[in-house]
């Protein structure tokens, strides 16, 4: 089973990105995954570990079949029926042992997979209703004594970006959001408050850093709306925190689109202030930048 999420599920993701589209072959291989995953289930019943990994591996396969903050393959009956396994088992493991933090970062996860996914086909309310869940459960986790370092830095992200995509819920520009741009402000400002703890703990940590440049280019975007000076401010946070990412993660795919996405944002001087990095947003924007950082299927 752990190799079953941790391996062949990793590949799968991999597929899905480097072919865009859906395709019969990226279809059967799911297919292919999840009846494997569903057989094995059956065998895993009363060991809590076990369950948890099939739990974790239905998440998985419910963002690639449809999430709008992943590449996937746009089968929306099949993911659902995938999230709905992944919360229906968390929900069990933690209920029958409290203390497994696994499981109740497992059961965070599903929440968020399933709020993702009802965003993604426009339920929004129910949508925030699971994002909800899902931060009461990463808080919750991240609050247990005990924790390690990198256990304690894993559950301030995962409730960190559980509050960023409820922002998004509340007020994406664009997309099937509730247009409270309040509410959406609240959140994105609640996020980086958590991602500034976890900065605390593992400063260096790309994955802090991109989270902290996100919640500037939401909180930004949504004040072109509201408030443009305040837009500048936050554009130019987002690009100070760019810089302070170290150069191998600036290599990497999701920094271009990051990337694309902040400096999609206008400039105070667009004609002078930063036209160089402007200029390669615009040529990376057809590729790169989505209104999620990702270009998803979903809500194509």
């Amino acid at each position: 089973m752990r190799r079953l999420s941790n391996s062949l599920l990793t590949e799968i993701d991999d597929a899905i990105q480097k072919l865009p589209g859906s395709t019969p072959a990226q279809k059967l291989l799911v297919s292919t995954v999840l009846e494997h995953l569903d057989r094995t289930v059956k065998d895993s019943a009363g060991d809590p570990q076990m369950e948890v990994d099939a739990a974790n591996a239905y998440i998985r396969l419910g963002n690639v079949q449809s999430s709008p903050y992943h590449q996937n393959i746009g089968d929306t009956p099949g993911a659902s029926a995938s999230l709905d396994k992944a919360l229906s088992i968390a929900i069990a493991v933690t209920r029958k042992h409290p203390e497994n933090t696994a499981a109740k970062q497992a059961l965070g996860l599903a929440h968020k997979s399933r709020g993702d996914f009802l965003f993604g086909i426009a339920r929004t309310q129910q949508a925030v209703f699971e994002m909800r869940s899902a931060i009461a459960a990463f808080e919750e986790l991240a609050s247990v004594r005990g924790l390690t370092p990198d256990a304690k830095v894993d559950a301030l992200l995962n409730a960190a970006g559980a509050y960023m995509h409820l922002g998004d819920e509340f007020g994406m520009v664009g997309w099937p959001s509730l247009s409270d741009f309040p509410s959406a402000l609240g959140a994105y400002r609640t996020g980086g408050k958590i991602y500034e703890r976890a900065a605390q703990i593992e400063l260096a940590n790309p994955s802090v850093l991109r989270g902290i440049v996100e919640i500037h280019r939401r909180v930004g975007a949504i004040q072109l709306h509201t408030d443009p000076a305040g837009a500048v401010s936050e554009l130019r946070n987002a690009m100070k925190g760019m810089d302070a990412l170290h150069e191998q993660a600036k290599q990497s795919m999701e920094f271009r689109r990051l990337e694309a996405g902040v400096l999609g944002l206008p400039m105070a001087n667009p004609e002078t202030e930063n036209a160089p990095r402007r200029r390669m947003a615009t040529a990376s924007r057809t590729s790169f930048a989505c209104p999620l950082g990702r270009c998803p299927h979903a809500l194509d």
